[in-house]
């Protein structure tokens, strides 16, 4: 069995990752996949606090997994509805620079 320790770093890490990604990129694209990180590293550390709460109390239901499960299918969602609109804005404006989408009126 994995300890935890090791597997939330890697988590932290991820979430620092996509951080600094949604913080210093201007493709909308590419700050959508680091949102996407972000949500993947939050998923990721549900799952090994479960992991590791379960080592303690074996009688306890999962809620760390199915939190973790509600998540991922929120990511799903809003990584389906962010793409979309990345497309249109691209589409629409001819490019995915943030800098250039400053107003959202049409």
């Amino acid at each position: 069995m994995l300890p935890v320790t090791p597997v939330i770093v890697l988590s932290a890490c991820l979430f620092v990752t996509g951080l600094i990604g949604l913080l210093t990129r201007r493709n909308l694209l590419l700050v959508v996949l680091s949102l996407q990180l972000m949500l993947g590293a939050g998923c990721l550390a549900f799952a090994a606090f479960d992991q590791a709460w379960l080592m303690t109390d074996v009688t306890r239901p999962r809620t760390g997994a199915v939190f973790g499960l509600i998540a991922t299918l929120a990511a799903a969602g809003q990584l389906g509805l962010g793409l979309a609109v990345v497309f249109v804005l691209a589409r629409a404006r001819r490019s995915l620079d943030i800098e250039a989408l400053d107003e959202l009126k049409w």
